[in-house]
């Protein structure tokens, strides 16, 4: 199993988070996912969105940044 995070800023003061989550197509481990581990999975990732969005909040509230601040330029369209 693997995830793509894509992290888009919106405007100055919000950005949008989403995750995509990949899977090798195999019927009986698709089958053990949804029974087992969706749940699980789908409560972890939100936990952890609302971890970022208060560490985030913290962050501006105290006028920080993380010191491993990455930021990545918009690739431009190919007409």
């Amino acid at each position: 199993m693997g995830c793509v995070y894509t992290l888009t800023r919106l405007d100055s003061s919000r950005s949008h988070l989403d995750c995509e989550f990949f899977m090798p197509i195999n019927f009986f481990k698709g089958i053990m996912f949804k029974l087992l581990m969706k749940k699980k999975v789908k409560t972890q990732c939100e936990q952890a969105w609302v971890n970022l969005s208060n560490y985030s909040e913290d962050l501006v509230k105290k006028n920080e940044s993380h010191p491993y601040q990455i930021v990545l330029d918009p690739v431009p369209a190919v007409a």
